[in-house]
């Protein structure tokens, strides 16, 4: 890990520090964010995923799991970085860890809209088909 990242799967305990994380994205204050956060939170279907840096909050990323005909994708909804922590890692180690997340999770595909994710998915996918490749 780049920059002595820890990323682990928030909790009802961890509700302040997801919403004070949420508010620096979409502002409002962290009341409202904890009526948004606090059903996420006990879903086993979404998982917020925070990073610290050195036990400092340090950003987020928000997955979540979709059932379509019996087969499960996980989405990747979007990740956020403090500018302060950006360029040491953290969104890439959040990003894995959401991956892995919604994989053991049952997750067959995993796609996002966010341009970050959609980005490292595509380098994901890349590698996969060139260690497949070698295989041959």
């Amino acid at each position: 890990l780049l920059g002595g990242c820890m990323v682990f799967q928030a909790k009802k305990k961890d509700l302040t520090v997801v919403c004070g994380l949420a508010v620096k994205i979409w502002g409002g204050d962290e009341k409202m964010m904890e009526k948004e956060f606090a059903p996420r939170l006990a879903n086993n279907k979404i998982g917020v995923l925070v990073a610290k840096v050195e036990n400092v909050p340090a950003g987020f990323i928000e997955c979540s799991l979709r059932e379509d005909g019996g087969k499960v994708t996980g989405n990747l909804e979007g990740v956020y970085v403090l500018p302060e922590f950006r360029g040491r890692g953290v969104a890439r180690d959040l990003f894995d860890e959401a991956v892995k997340f919604v994989k053991k999770k049952g997750a067959v595909d995993v796609e996002s809209g966010c341009p970050y994710c959609k980005k490292q998915l595509l380098l994901l996918n890349e590698k996969g088909k060139s260690e497949q490749n070698k295989r041959k």
